[in-house]
């Protein structure tokens, strides 16, 4: 049987799972790239995670700096990433001190915010117009309330979305045969998961242990989005 130790059977990243009338992207798996691909450049990401009441400095910050840096007590679950993290201390935003209502508007701009002024473009939309090409979507703006971190060049901010079931359609979902009936299917409270079950299973069969356990752990994601959808 082909397996992915053998170098005869690799994955296209771009690989779906299929069944009627639905696709479902994969994660990265390690069968989608060379076992001996080590150089290989992996995409890089940003993320940027807004926390409104702010943070007890003194806790969160790292108390020593360096390669040898240590977390801090509520940075701790990060522990096992701390390879691929790098801390930075030393900042400083001037214009976000005594503005409690404006400091989301001006946290990744750092414009100065007043009556004749108008805020500038967040730097995650600036990093946008590097990577769009590269993207399916130049960047993703989501929030648990509606509001949105990010302003376009004009100044204008970028709505967000705040319903994982939207989101999930547009990251996950093909919709062919119209909006309308992929929205019956969901209103059924079907999953997508029951028209690749049969795919699923077949690629588990061949995958290594590592990846047998990222695919599973990500397609009970799948169906929890579904669930809270």
């Amino acid at each position: 049987m082909p397996h992915f130790l053998s170098q005869n059977w690799l994955l296209d990243r771009r690989h779906l799972l299929r069944g009627l009338g639905v696709s479902l992207a994969l994660p990265l798996l390690d069968c989608m790239k060379p076992l001996f691909a080590e150089n290989t450049k992996r995409p890089r990401r940003s993320v940027f995670i807004y926390l409104p009441n702010g943070v007890n400095t003194y806790e969160y910050q790292m108390p020593t700096a360096g390669a040898d840096y240590q977390m801090s007590k509520p940075l701790q679950a990060l522990s096992k990433h701390r390879d691929v993290i790098t801390p930075i201390s030393g900042m400083y935003h001037p214009r976000g001190l005594g503005h409690h209502h404006n400091c989301s508007s001006i946290w990744l701009t750092g414009a100065k915010i007043g009556q004749a002024e108008r805020n500038s473009i967040s730097v995650d939309q600036l990093m946008a117009t590097v990577t769009a090409p590269q993207t399916r979507f130049p960047s993703i703006e989501l929030s648990n309330q509606g509001h949105s971190l990010s302003y376009n060049t004009d100044g204008i901010r970028l709505p967000a979305q705040a319903n994982p079931g939207v989101v999930f359609r547009e990251l996950f979902e093909e919709p062919q045969g119209g909006v309308d009936k992929q929205r019956r299917g969901l209103q059924r409270r079907g999953s997508i998961l029951d028209a690749v079950i049969d795919e699923a299973a077949a690629l588990d069969r061949q995958l290594g242990k590592a990846d047998k356990g990222r695919l599973e752990q990500y397609l009970t994601s799948v169906r929890e989005v579904e669930l809270r959808t």
